[in-house]
């Protein structure tokens, strides 16, 4: 389906819910090593559950999960309490430091927790959750970018990243 994934003219990469945006091996992090994600993106609708960007067989999943964000990380889960609000631009990194998962939500520190991804160097599918064998909840809505990172960036690079590329997300 040629309308599954479109770019609009402001670079905006928009998803219609059937497909997903895989991406060669070479773009993932792969072992136990460091890295981080920073995406923007806005949801349809925020009452639903999304893929936003999963790698390494299931290992790594960034899951938009009916109002929060959680990661799903070699078996564990780490999920946000804050709300996202419908039709808002949505900035989410997270981090990984080689023994805990850190995330942070329009620049704010929101929760962290142990985890353990053995991340093999896979192919990544962003707007989608990968499991190892099949894709699901794929994503209805807009990214503006997706930010992958073989080191684990911290919360002066999120607050950063929030303060300075939201006028250039939502003039």
């Amino acid at each position: 389906d040629s309308s599954a994934i479109s770019i609009d003219a402001s670079a905006s990469i928009i998803f219609n819910g059937t497909l997903s945006l895989g991406l060669n091996q070479q773009y993932s992090p792969s072992g136990n090593g460091h890295f981080s994600i920073n995406t923007w993106f806005k949801c349809s609708s925020y009452d639903a559950t999304y893929g936003i960007i999963s790698w390494g067989n299931g290992q790594v999943q960034l899951i938009m999960d009916t109002y929060t964000i959680k990661v799903v990380a070699g078996g564990s889960t780490i999920q946000t309490d804050a709300i996202l609000i419908d039709s808002n631009w949505t900035n989410v990194q997270v981090a990984y430091n080689g023994n805990n998962i850190y995330i942070w939500i329009n620049g704010v520190f929101q929760t962290f927790g142990s985890a353990t991804p053995n991340v093999v160097n896979k192919e990544v599918y962003v707007g989608s959750i990968w499991n190892g064998t099949s894709q699901s909840n794929y994503l209805t809505g807009v990214m503006k970018t997706m930010m992958l990172y073989n080191e684990s960036l911290d919360g002066d690079d999120a607050l950063w990243t929030y303060t300075n590329l939201l006028p250039l997300i939502d003039p």
